[in-house]
């Protein structure tokens, strides 16, 4: 069968509450557990592959809520210039699973000659929604992809971000108050310009890593106490790292500024817990007045 366009599937599953049987399908709805009491899970597969922007964003924004929807992608999907001051809405108490076929890829990005300053995707605060990318999606030559904000969630399982830049803060995802969880992903040469995180910037969030590559990633400061966490700053919050390879990210600031530094991360009054990540050619550069930390 082949599927053009856009095709969905509606799954409701309904598992045993807390405690009930493991297994039988029959006992679920015997008189000992009503049904009443077991725990519905709804999904919905929605299969976007016809190479347009406007269906994935369409898909996206009508998403119902309290269900699963995993929308599966397979081509290029470019935001026209017209997009520019606009953003895709995750909407309120959405679940949104981006992923591709076996075999396939997904390439998401603004057109040539955007000036955009608004992220791809926005998680609005307080909305509850939340937004998981797997492996097979390329985010590149584009500005910020992702706002995360207050009481929202952004799950990264894979995928390649490359060249994304910004002018202020957060060269691929700004997180405020948010959950922020990598489980793996390459990302590459993402930077700010008089901001700080080349590749992430994090205010108040829980930031949690567990696999995953930032290499040459930049913040460059071109103002006070700007151009710090080269991949990576985080103000307040938690950081995690349990895993992953930073390698040759950069933060650097002009000369007679007050600079940041921390060429890989830059924590300021965040609590940050490191386990079996390497550190490689990371580096601080400033012709500012205070400066440090190579690595963090």
């Amino acid at each position: 069968v082949v599927l053009v366009g856009l095709a969905i599937v509606s799954i409701t599953a309904v598992f045993p509450p807390p405690g009930g049987p493991a297994s039988s399908a029959s006992a679920y709805a015997g008189e000992s557990s009503p049904a009443q009491t077991a725990k519905v899970v709804k999904q919905q597969h929605v299969i976007v592959n016809d190479d347009n922007f406007e269906t994935l964003r369409s898909t996206i924004e009508q998403a119902s809520p309290g269900v699963t929807t995993v929308i599966e992608l397979n081509g290029n999907y470019e935001a026209p210039v017209s997009f520019d001051t606009n953003y895709i809405t995750i909407p309120s108490k959405a679940d949104i699973w981006l992923s591709v076929p076996d075999g396939g890829k997904a390439l998401l990005q603004r057109a040539e000659g955007s000036k955009s300053n608004k992220a791809f995707f926005s998680l609005m605060d307080g909305t509850s929604s939340s937004l998981t990318i797997t492996n097979g999606i390329t985010y590149q030559n584009s500005f910020t992809m992702a706002y995360v904000g207050t009481g929202c969630s952004l799950t990264i399982n894979g995928g390649s971000f490359v060249n994304n830049a910004t002018t202020g803060n957060g060269g691929l995802i700004y997180a405020n108050n948010g959950t922020l969880t990598i489980n793996g992903g390459t990302f590459t040469e993402n930077s700010t310009s008089n901001g700080n995180g080349g590749a992430i910037y994090a205010n108040d969030t829980a930031l949690t890593i567990n696999g995953g590559t930032f290499s040459k990633n930049t913040a460059n400061g071109n103002g006070n106490h700007t151009g710090g966490g080269g991949a990576i700053y985080a103000n307040g919050g938690t950081v995690t790292i349990n895993a992953g390879s930073f390698a040759d990210n950069t933060s650097t600031c002009e000369k007679s500024t007050w600079s940041i530094g921390g060429g890989a991360i830059y924590a300021f009054d965040a609590t940050v817990s490191i386990g079996e990540a390497t550190f490689t050619g990371n580096k601080a550069v400033t012709g500012g007045r205070l400066s440090g930390g190579g690595a963090i």
